[in-house]
């Protein structure tokens, strides 16, 4: 739930923001924040959430041992049971 609130802050910030293409720079994006332009900001209206424990997570992905295509693998063979095709989602 935490990392959801994030990237929609995140998001909101980003619309919020405009820029080049849909990306701020992130010197306009910290003056829109400073300036209370931008709400649920992490550091300025927002606190930050650490993360759960370590062992909390369904799926750690050790990029920096493995090559792309194995964490491309570990991460399907994770997702895959869980989505079932053709099927909503509750």
């Amino acid at each position: 739930a935490a990392a959801a609130a994030m990237a929609a802050a995140a998001a909101a910030a980003a619309a919020a923001a405009g820029g080049v293409a849909g990306q701020p720079s992130l010197e306009d994006l910290y003056a829109k924040a400073k300036a209370g332009q931008v709400q649920n900001f992490t550091g300025r209206d927002s606190s930050f959430e650490a993360p759960e424990p370590r062992d909390a997570a369904d799926l750690i992905l050790n990029t920096d041992n493995q090559a792309e295509g194995e964490s491309l693998e570990q991460l399907y063979q994770a997702v895959r049971p869980r989505v079932a095709l053709g099927q909503g989602t509750t």
